[in-house]
């Protein structure tokens, strides 16, 4: 639990952050990735689940668009679904959350997209910051977690998810 601040700094994260490799090929070979890392947080008084996650990358595509490839771009893929029971995402958004982020120096004021590649809702309560320091690349995300994102799909109106301890919230 705790409070932060999404400016790519890790800082307010403290030495015991609780990391959580990224170990698994969802798909291909990403042979210019050797690491990947995750931690979150969740700040009860704002409901939002903050993620940080840093992946070394020796080889750098940052665009703006999926290019030739949904695949071809090192943009950041995150799927949230609060306490809603199923969990299927797609074009709709009711069920749950697909968000892409990318660089913003290179990806010119569409660097964070629903991952059909339209511009996030303000009322999403989405933010994200990106920081390059060699070949490590960091991301920083607030995400508010909705049982329903209404106002992307089809069922009328968001329906936050209310976090308490105990709550199971789905994100990757």
């Amino acid at each position: 639990q705790g409070s932060v601040t999404v400016d790519g700094n890790l800082s307010e994260w403290g030495p015991s952050i609780q990391w959580t490799s990224m170990d698994q090929v969802y798909y291909g070979l990403p042979n210019d990735m050797p690491s990947a890392r995750f931690a979150l947080r969740w700040d009860s008084g704002t409901g939002k689940i903050y993620a940080a996650v840093e992946i070394e990358d020796t080889t750098h595509w940052f665009t703006d668009t999926f290019g030739s490839a949904w695949d071809a771009s090192d943009r950041l893929e995150i799927h949230c679904q609060g306490d809603n029971v199923g969990g299927a995402y797609g074009t709709d958004y009711d069920e749950a959350q697909q968000y892409m982020v990318g660089h913003p120096d290179v990806a010119a004021n569409n660097w964070q997209n629903w991952a059909d590649d339209t511009i996030i809702d303000p009322d999403a309560g989405f933010d994200a910051a990106t920081s390059v320091s060699g070949d490590t690349i960091t991301y920083e995300i607030q995400v508010t977690p909705f049982n329903f994102y209404g106002t992307k799909g089809a069922l009328g109106a968001n329906d936050p998810t209310v976090m308490a301890v105990g709550s199971i919230v789905r994100f990757d």
